[in-house]
């Protein structure tokens, strides 16, 4: 696993920086008792083998913001936004 993302508990649930917090999120509201029509949201794809050496963003595959970059082999260090902090080349 990898950090993409600090910041307090508000910052994280409510207006999360990195598409992978957003995803997160995004796949746990809980729709409303008799609310047939929604469709719970779900993130793409499936994690990566972690008996791969892992390089770049861990989520690029599954991310769609993903390119060839957020692949490279560098690990991205984290970007400062006020008192946040996130890992992601956007």
């Amino acid at each position: 696993g990898q950090i993409v993302e600090k910041g307090t508990k508000d910052d994280l649930v409510f207006d999360p920086l990195h598409p992978y917090s957003i995803e997160l999120m995004g796949s746990i509201v809980v729709p409303e008792l008799g609310m047939k029509d929604h469709k719970l949201a779900a993130i793409p794809g499936t994690p990566p083998n972690l008996k791969n050496k892992l390089t770049g963003c861990r989520f690029y595959d599954r991310c769609k913001h993903g390119s060839e970059t957020c692949k490279g082999g560098e690990t991205l260090e984290f970007k400062v936004v006020e008192e946040r902090y996130y890992r992601c080349i956007r």
